[in-house]
């Protein structure tokens, strides 16, 4: 049985890319980290998704209990999209 996944992992995002740049759709935030240095931290089969909870957990927007969905933490990471 082939299992399937909708995500994308560190692993793989290290053989493509040196550098990850992390960005906020809604404020200024942005960062750039190394791609060995998040493999060594969370591991090769790690999924964006702990990653990017970590990068934005001290975000001011992320921890405003009334920040609505349109105007929350919202980071995405824009090299992405070219692999």
């Amino acid at each position: 049985m082939t299992s399937t996944r909708d995500y994308i992992t560190l692993g793989e995002i290290a053989a493509k890319l040196r550098m990850l740049r992390v960005e906020c759709s809604r404020c200024n935030r942005k960062g750039r980290y190394s791609i060995a240095r998040l493999v060594r931290e969370y591991g090769a089969d790690s999924s964006l998704q702990q990653l990017q909870s970590d990068i934005t957990a001290d975000c001011p927007r992320r921890q405003d209990p009334t920040a609505e969905l349109e105007t929350g933490c919202a980071p995405f990471c824009p090299d992405l999209a070219k692999l």
